[in-house]
């Protein structure tokens, strides 16, 4: 298998792999720096359009456990090849605890990313937008985390 060049078009399954990288990185509750080289604008923006650097965004995530995200969909648009970047479409299944309750979050998050492919041949995300999030029925909704108005 040849290893990723600028060249080489970025694919889902790289996607997936970055974004399950930062799912880790969210789910092991460490520093938000832990995740800065996946994200060139050091941050993403919140369902209800707020803008978390990744310390802000790991804070919130402090206050769960047990969390999974589970792929719904995704979808790639190629954007340029040198660098190689896509926009990307998804939709994700995410569930986890809150540990002050023991209430469940059951919901499905809908997912625009920007990536571009490093020099090195990795991925990073110049823009993350979390734009929507569906709550199913008997979900717990955690305070800072609701949906746009």
């Amino acid at each position: 298998m040849n290893s990723p060049t600028p060249s080489n078009p970025i694919t889902v399954d790289e996607v997936k792999a970055t974004a399950e990288r930062f799912w880790r990185i969210v789910q092991g509750g460490g520093p938000g720096r832990e995740a800065a080289p996946l994200f060139a604008a050091g941050g993403l923006i919140a369902p209800d359009g707020a803008w978390l650097d990744l310390e802000a965004h790991q804070a919130l995530h402090r206050d769960l456990r047990d969390e999974s995200h589970h792929w719904s969909s995704i979808e790639l648009e190629t954007l340029c090849d040198d660098p190689p970047r896509v926009f990307v479409v998804a939709s994700v299944g995410w569930r986890a605890t809150i540990r002050a309750t023991d209430e469940r979050i059951d919901a499905v998050v809908g997912q625009r990313w920007l990536l571009e492919r490093r020099p090195d041949g990795s991925l990073r995300f110049n823009g993350w937008w979390s734009n929507s999030i569906e709550y199913r029925p008997g979900s717990a909704v955690p305070g800072g985390l609701r949906p746009r108005r």
